[in-house]
């Protein structure tokens, strides 16, 4: 990797951003888009199901979708069948990633065991970021 986008990956923070996180759990979601919120300059929205994720999504733009388990490769896939969101990246929080490990490679998400340690989602989103910022031609 060359230099200057090696120092883009280790330090660009993704600011301006906006990520939709997926998440049941009350208390779950609110430490999450805490630790996001505080080590970022982005919007973290929540909502607790698929159906208002979609609902969501039709009237906004985001950057990066957090899901969580079982609903979150079924709505992995809705979401990128939205016109406009096909190229959107993805991480799966999972509690069984044995289960879900074939899915994810097939998909090129990245998944995390969940409970996950805050720096690894911290990173992963960074890098999910990053990565986006350069396919579409933005980088500096």
């Amino acid at each position: 990797m060359a230099k200057n986008a090696e120092q883009a990956f280790t330090t660009q923070q993704p600011s301006g951003k906006t990520l939709l996180l997926v998440e049941a759990d009350e208390s779950v979601a609110f430490f999450l888009r805490l630790i996001i919120e505080e080590a970022f300059d982005c919007d973290v929205l929540v909502v607790p199901d698929a159906r208002q994720a979609l609902g969501l999504v039709r009237h906004l733009h985001v950057d990066l979708f957090i899901l969580t388990d079982a609903e979150g490769i079924e709505l992995y896939d809705r979401l990128h069948a939205q016109p406009g969101m096909e190229n959107i990246p993805a991480i799966l929080l999972t509690t069984n990633m044995p289960r879900w490990q074939n899915e994810i490679m097939k998909r090129q998400l990245i998944g995390l065991t969940r409970p996950c340690k805050p720096a690894e989602l911290l990173k992963a989103i960074t890098f999910l970021l990053t990565l986006a910022h350069f396919k579409t031609g933005n980088a500096a």
